[in-house]
């Protein structure tokens, strides 16, 4: 299955021409994977592949801008992980909840908006950058709330909204970008990583 390439913002922006739905679009690909698939749920439709039938419409109007098939040895170079070989899903929900607690509890505080989005245009052009979905409509649904929960308190723009997860930290990068966190030292990290 070909995929978008993450570090380029599609053209028409994150939409999908759904038959039955319509028009769906998102503020970044997990957005309208999500949206088509609680839409054929509410109406009793196949759910289907979404993320599939998503990637190739719009990789089959824009080959420019998508990358090839999914493999193991190229998840790591900015390609969609596939979730039924990694466990990449399951580190950045392990992250992602430990970050909200700590968030919630002020033991977590939040970086200023400029360096904010210093970060997340590191992160934009960075391969180690993936999109990130469970195969669990409910928790990609509980996902997206507890995110959207905390960066109500932050002001975001076009390059953090889009932001995935990091392969190499685990983290989910919409978020990490905002937080103040240690430098990591992770061996495996790229040399222009801000963490």
């Amino acid at each position: 299955m070909p995929t978008p390439n993450l570090n380029l913002y599609p053209p028409d922006g994150y939409r999908y021409e759904d038959p039955k739905a319509g028009v769906i679009s998102g503020g970044n690909w997990p957005d309208v994977i999500r949206k088509l698939r609680d839409f054929r749920i509410r109406h009793g439709i196949a759910v289907g592949a979404p993320q599939t039938e998503i990637f190739n419409q719009f990789c089959s109007k824009y080959p420019e801008q998508c990358k090839p098939s999914i493999s193991p040895e190229n998840t790591k170079q900015g390609f969609v992980v596939d979730t039924r070989k990694v466990d990449f899903p399951r580190l950045v929900m392990n992250w992602l909840a430990a970050a909200y607690t700590k968030v919630n509890k002020g033991k977590l505080g939040w970086v200023s908006q400029e360096e904010a989005y210093r970060r997340a245009a590191i992160c934009a052009n960075c391969p180690s950058q993936a999109v990130w979905t469970t195969l669990c409509t409910g928790c990609n649904k509980n996902i997206h709330l507890l995110v959207d929960d905390l960066m109500r308190q932050r002001k975001e723009n076009a390059v953090s909204r889009g932001l995935q997860g990091c392969t190499t930290h685990g983290e989910d990068v919409r978020l990490s970008v905002h937080l103040q966190q240690a430098d990591s030292n992770n061996p495996k990290k790229p040399p222009h990583c801000w963490r």
